[in-house]
């Protein structure tokens, strides 16, 4: 008896685990989508809609209630640090790719999805270090 008590109380007194960073709860859904049992248009609603959250996590901006042309156009021209180079071609693949398989079951397999992944993982990591990125470690250092 006095073991459940102990238990009881201990369980109720427990802190919850912190919750996972807008990264690292991405990347978990990701690799959980790509393990289920999902037909390939499925995965492509599934991909979209964990880098639209992510945006929306990181940013605060509503990206899964905008279109792929709207969110690219924040992504370039209205965030607070624009993406530009890589990191915005890797999201307009991202965007577009799923978007073609979504509503014109164009694309799809193991290749196609990898080479998304491999964007994902760019565009996450990209963005989480810029968020993260000291601002008198931008180039020219700091002021002084």
């Amino acid at each position: 008896v006095l073991l459940s008590v102990v238990l009881w109380v201990w369980r109720r007194h427990r802190r919850p685990a912190p919750p996972l960073s807008p990264m690292d709860a991405a990347l978990r859904d990701w690799r959980e989508a790509r393990r289920a049992e999902l037909d390939d248009q499925a995965l492509a609603y599934q991909l979209s809609w964990i880098f639209r959250g992510y945006l929306e996590a990181l940013d605060e901006w509503p990206a899964r209630s905008r279109t792929s042309h709207e969110v690219l156009s924040w992504l370039q021209e209205e965030r607070e640090s624009p993406l530009d180079g890589d990191t915005l071609s890797a999201s307009e693949r991202i965007l577009h790719a799923t978007d073609r398989l979504k509503f014109g079951g164009e694309g799809g397999g193991t290749l196609f999805f990898d080479r998304l992944e491999q964007d994902l993982h760019h565009v996450i990591h990209q963005t989480t270090e810029d968020a993260t990125q000291d601002p008198s470690e931008s180039i020219g250092g700091p002021h002084v």
